[in-house]
């Protein structure tokens, strides 16, 4: 046929490149589709079909549950994608479907759907803690400003962080970007602002290395979902994070050097953790996309970028099959070997605290904001 078997009930082997080839929720959606019908017509309850769905046909989880994991909106999208391009009146999303989008009902990341989750939001700043039942979806939202990072934004991660680390519940922690960036590293308006040494030194020891210490000593897991760009500490803040997923368009940078600065964690523990293939990379400013970034090690999975949240949620099941107390046991073992290099992370820290007062970091710092090449003295 199509693939070859090793044996009569032999599962056909495919590449793990060709996943997200084509989007699993359009596999799912129809399925959706025709259990929402059995409840509405009191044919079936939510419990049976989902049963039916794991123990007759292999699922990982019921057919309501990935509909509830992915957003009933979504399948209510797809559906009506579908049933625009062949004009098949099976592809109608069923009224329950349709009822349940119109109310606000559309699975974890609102409480409700076909089930009861458990279910939080709160703003810190300008980052937006959702608690959707079993994980945290942490996302940066300064979208006009391609989720630059200033001191509310720094501040806000830390806080919501803190809050994921601190709920029971929550198995995982997954950061994301609102817009069309993931982050565009700090924000140069902040730096800019710097007229002294000690300006520069309390914003880092009071503002950026909170972040930096929770992360370093993170007891969960935490999925990383890069959209668009990850320049600057943008980029360098995945190299903390456990899995990172990005956009096929994603792209990644550490140009600080092109302003008069140094990317701090990528010359010391991303040295350390990478080689000296970031060398080129903290040497040039060169822009890496996201097979580059792969071929680095600090990108694990490419999906297309319509499949980004989708995957991050497929990843987040993934990881919460595995015993909660083998997985801190894991992440400890992880941070032992991180501390290892904590000194080489307050050195660069220390040498970026020195380039502040410099004429070379003025200067870069006009040069940005006025678009042009900057002319550098040395001094």
């Amino acid at each position: 046929g199509f693939y070859e078997y090793s044996g009569f009930y032999a599962r056909v082997k495919i590449s793990k490149d060709l996943a997200y080839s084509v989007n699993p929720i359009q596999i799912l959606a129809p399925g959706v589709n025709e259990a929402a019908w059995l409840i509405r017509n009191e044919i079936a309850s939510r419990e049976d079909i989902d049963k039916a769905t794991v123990k007759g046909m292999g699922y990982p989880k019921g057919i309501l549950d990935f509909a509830d994991s992915y957003g009933i909106d979504r399948i209510v999208s797809i559906l009506e994608t579908r049933k625009g391009k062949t004009g098949l009146k099976e592809y109608e999303p069923d009224p329950l479907l349709r009822e349940l989008k119109n109310n606000g009902k559309l699975g974890k990341k609102t409480g409700e759907g076909f089930y009861r989750w458990k279910y939080e939001l709160i703003d810190f700043g300008p980052v937006r803690y959702e608690k959707r039942d079993n994980y945290a979806m942490i996302t940066m939202r300064r979208a006009e400003k391609l989720n630059a990072l200033n001191e509310e934004m720094w501040k806000g991660l830390t806080e919501a962080f803190k809050k994921a680390k601190e709920d029971d519940d929550v198995r995982v922690a997954v950061i994301t970007g609102e817009g069309r960036a993931f982050c565009a590293g700090d924000d140069i308006a902040v730096m800019g602002s710097w007229k002294s040494f000690r300006d520069g030194v309390e914003f880092f020891e009071k503002v950026a290395m909170p972040l930096i210490e929770e992360l370093a000593d993170y007891d969960k897991p935490i999925i990383s979902l890069v959209n668009g760009n990850a320049f600057g500490g943008g980029m360098e803040l995945n190299m903390f994070f456990d899995i990172v997923i990005a956009s096929e368009d994603a792209s990644f940078a550490i140009p600080e050097g092109l302003i008069g600065a140094i990317p701090p964690l990528a010359a010391s523990f991303g040295y350390a953790v990478f080689g000296r293939k970031i060398a080129q990379y903290a040497l040039t400013g060169d822009v890496m996309d996201s097979k580059e970034a792969k071929e680095l090690g600090l990108v694990d999975v490419i999906v297309p970028k319509q499949c980004l949240e989708d995957a991050g949620i497929e990843y987040v099941d993934k990881v919460c099959r595995v015993a909660p107390l083998s997985t801190k046991a894991i992440k400890r073992s992880m941070n032992a070997v991180r501390q290892l290099y904590r000194n080489a992370i307050e050195l660069a820290g220390r040498e970026i605290e020195l380039l502040i007062p410099t004429e070379d970091f003025a200067e870069g710092m006009r040069a940005f904001v006025q678009k042009r090449r900057p002319e550098w003295g040395g001094k």
